[in-house]
């Protein structure tokens, strides 16, 4: 699947960084010097950055391998992960992470929470060959593909790798309710 970051997106994240990289520098009595506090432009870049990234409202931003350890994810699972590897969804457009054991004699799995144009993604992604999912986030469903797909607010749960939509579940469920 391929997820695209709209570009105003990108264009806010960059900004926010080099406001807050070319802050403004403090001295000290002994001649060092230091970063001064973030500025209020830099803060206010920073936030319009989570607004945009959930079209129009401010989506919960999460670390996946910090709410799903790699030992949690094994047991929840059935499969013998030994690794939570955090992986880059480009341009910040959300959190993945990719559960494996040492030597990846498992099939893998990788758990994603996209923030950026869940809605729309959703709309693409929700089409035949899907069985909806009920009592998971706002909707859900599990396609051909092994793949299970939770809508919850402004973010998009995304499990891939297991061929059990059960075990896909089970996974998905502790980033649901970290992300309320």
């Amino acid at each position: 699947m391929n997820h695209r970051v709209p570009g105003i997106v990108v264009l806010a994240a960059g900004a926010a960084a080099l406001l807050a990289a070319c802050g403004p520098t403090s001295s000290s009595a002994d001649g060092t010097s230091s970063a001064a506090a973030p500025s209020s432009a830099a803060s206010a870049a920073a936030s319009s950055v989570t607004s945009l990234a959930g079209a129009g409202s401010a989506a919960k931003t999460i670390s996946v391998c910090a709410v799903l350890s790699a030992h949690e994810a094994a047991t929840l699972s059935g499969q013998p992960y030994t690794t939570a590897q955090p992986e880059d969804t480009g341009g910040g457009s959300g959190s993945r992470c990719a559960y494996d054991n040492e030597d990846s004699t498992v099939e893998g799995v990788n758990v994603t929470v996209w923030t950026s144009d869940a809605a729309n993604t959703w709309q693409t992604v929700h089409t035949g060959g899907v069985s909806d999912v009920s009592g998971l986030g706002d909707k859900a469903f599990w396609d051909n593909d092994n793949t299970l797909y939770v809508l919850s607010g402004t973010n998009l749960i995304q499990v891939n790798g297991l061929d059990s939509e059960t075990r896909s579940e089970s996974l998905a469920k502790p980033v649901l309710a970290a992300l309320h």
